[in-house]
């Protein structure tokens, strides 16, 4: 329908509007202003921005560590947080091992197995690593940022 082809056709300027150079700039100001730091990356999900903000007391940041980009990175007490989002990661909650992701062309099994070698190589750097799964995020948001805070403090204090 037109109808249908007007929504697409808005969508795709919309795309294209949120990857120019202006738009990229306003971000970072933004991100400057609420965050007090310019972020590594231009496409942080809202649910990163936000545990960056909810967690500002560990000043958290994204960055990489050797290849690997870290989501929410604090390298003084070595802690990775990575949000996984439900799709790109696979939720085993959601996909079973033979489900093929239709853009990474990648099934369930795999992205998972990729998912532990960069926890496996973070953990031998001497990161710890916690998860925070989209699913849960949205469930009870408060819930995941509490155990996260309770997670960060015990590994703080840890020898």
């Amino acid at each position: 329908s037109s109808e249908t082809v007007y929504a697409h056709m808005n969508k795709t300027r919309n795309r294209e509007l949120a990857h120019t150079e202006s738009a990229h700039k306003k971000r970072i100001g933004t991100m400057i202003k609420k965050y007090g730091f310019k972020t590594f990356r231009k496409d942080h999900s809202k649910i990163e921005l936000d545990l960056i903000e909810a967690l500002s007391e560990f000043e958290f940041s994204s960055g990489y560590v050797g290849r690997n980009q870290i989501d929410l990175l604090c390298r003084k007490k070595k802690i990775a947080v990575e949000v996984q989002g439900d799709f790109w990661h696979a939720n085993p909650k959601k996909y079973a091992d033979d489900w093929i992701n239709p853009v990474t062309k990648q099934t369930a099994k795999e992205i998972r197995e990729k998912d532990e070698r960069k926890r496996q190589f973070l953990e031998l750097k001497g990161y710890a690593v916690l998860y925070v799964w989209e699913n849960d995020y949205r469930k009870n948001r408060e819930l995941v940022i509490e155990n996260l805070r309770n997670d960060i403090l015990k590994l703080s204090i840890t020898p």
